[in-house]
């Protein structure tokens, strides 16, 4: 009796092992730690971190809430980091899977494998996308298509980091030089301060 106990407790501890090691990437844990702390006054939510990579966390073993299949920031114009708000999302994987969303004040987006609302609070079907995935943006009378495909890479800001570089087309956004229209009702800042090194 007291050999299976010991078995009994191995194979919990080995069970526990396995679960925190699925947990425990150091690869993602470094991408996190490298965003550094959140920005004071602007909640932990839908709101926060424009134009970071939003899946180092917003994955099945991360630490944010849910698992976003894409997720991003839309900004208003190529020389200003100012997210848009109502920009309309449009991804397409290789299926002809399609599925629309709407950034929020900040222009952040996102899509979840297992649950996504829109602005107006409906249900957006669950997206697991079978990569590649096509992308295209618009607000109004303004329209973008992304040239190239997403190929696995869930964040935006994983590609288009700010600011622009060798590595980094720069930001993604959908319209012109100059200010955005003005957002109305908006808890924080749509503006993220472009850093030059």
């Amino acid at each position: 009796p007291r050999s299976g106990a010991i078995v009994g407790t191995l194979l919990a501890l080995l069970t526990a092992g396995i679960g925190l090691s699925c947990s425990s990437d150091p690869v993602q844990q470094n991408l996190i730690k490298s965003l550094g702390s959140e920005v004071d006054g602007v909640p932990t939510g839908q709101y926060h971190r424009a134009g970071q990579p939003c899946t180092a966390c917003h994955q099945a073993h991360g630490p944010g809430k849910g698992d976003f299949s894409i997720a991003g920031t839309i900004f208003y114009g190529p020389d200003r980091a100012e997210g848009v708000d109502n920009v309309q999302v449009r991804l397409t994987d290789t299926d002809q899977h399609q599925v629309i969303v709407r950034t929020n004040c900040v222009g952040n987006f996102f899509i979840g494998r297992t649950e996504t609302f829109d602005l107006d609070g409906s249900r957006v079907a669950p997206w697991d996308p079978k990569f590649p995935v096509l992308v295209s943006v618009s607000k109004g009378d303004l329209n973008k298509d992304m040239n190239s495909l997403i190929n696995r890479e869930g964040s935006c800001a994983g590609c288009h980091r700010i600011p622009a570089g060798l590595d980094s087309p720069g930001h993604v956004y959908v319209g012109k030089a100059g200010n955005p229209p003005p957002v109305g009702d908006c808890p924080v800042s749509p503006v993220v301060p472009i850093q030059t090194n």
